[in-house]
């Protein structure tokens, strides 16, 4: 939704008249993380669908292991119908949080305003860069060349900035961080 905006989510793609400016960027970050979005739930579902028969619920219910409702053990033993190995439970822990980044990457405030040189769309591009990162620790799979292509293309047309740039920038800080689990 658009919850300030009566123009409704058409915000989400360009400008409205209550941000009057040159929002072309918000169509190519929207693409960009589309795309990326797809590439990271098909990384989640190759992944996990071999020990969870639906796994999107257990995306759903994960909810309940970031409120402490649950371990992560009991909540992939559950949707598993057995006990993994702890090896895989931590593979498992590691795509729920990416999966969890990527829904955080399209957090409303990010679109909201006409310039993309502005930290709501940074940390929008900082989750996104997370998302990546976990995905690749419990894959291997490299994300990070197929999203540049994609985010060179949105530039802040006040000062260049670039997302390609900022998404570089905050995933070199998530390695250097070295947390394994967002929030940690």
């Amino acid at each position: 939704t658009s919850w300030s905006c009566h123009h409704g989510v058409s915000r989400w793609l360009g400008a409205c008249d209550c941000t009057p400016g040159d929002a072309h960027w918000k169509a190519h970050l929207r693409y960009a993380f589309t795309r990326l979005s797809q590439a990271i739930d098909d990384l989640y579902l190759q992944t996990v669908r071999s020990d969870i028969p639906d796994p999107w619920e257990m995306r759903h219910r994960y909810i309940q292991v970031m409120l402490g409702s649950i371990t992560i053990e009991e909540l992939v033993s559950e949707m598993a119908g057995r006990r993994l190995s702890s090896e895989r439970v931590v593979q498992i822990h590691l795509l729920l949080e990416a999966q969890r980044e990527r829904q955080r990457m399209y957090t409303s405030c990010g679109w909201f305003f006409d310039d993309f040189d502005r930290i709501e769309p940074k940390n929008n591009l900082a989750y996104a860069a997370q998302a990546v990162r976990l995905t690749r620790m419990a894959t291997g799979v490299d994300l990070e060349p197929y999203a540049l292509r994609d985010l060179a293309k949105v530039v802040s047309p006040r000062t260049w900035l670039r997302a390609d740039q900022v998404f570089s920038y905050s995933l070199r800080r998530a390695v250097l961080d070295g947390r394994i689990v967002a929030g940690d």
